[in-house]
């Protein structure tokens, strides 16, 4: 066992290089309809709606401000002076 350390000791680290037949080349461009950008559409976090589509009571989750009211990335609604303070964005 102490010849195999003294072996491996004083031979240099080995590159390996996986094989690259099988692996897809650079992704380019999508042409696909479905991989377009699309608007950031947040769901509620009670109903799983849309904020268009959603029929629940809107109030800021932090202030319970009833004015300005937008769905946020996590679901949840926040008048406009707790987005800008907790940089939160709404959907587009």
């Amino acid at each position: 066992m102490l010849a195999a350390k003294a072996a491996t000791k004083g031979q240099g680290r080995r590159e390996v290089r996986l094989p690259t037949a099988l692996s897809p080349r650079s992704p380019g461009r999508y042409s696909s309809p479905m991989a377009t950008a699309t608007k950031n559409k947040y769901r509620c976090m009670q109903c799983e709606m849309t904020e268009d589509r959603c029929q629940c009571e809107r109030y800021c989750c932090l202030c319970q401000a009833q004015m300005e009211i937008r769905l946020c990335q996590d679901g949840l609604y926040y008048c406009e002076p707790c987005r800008d303070a907790c940089d939160y964005k709404v959907s587009d």
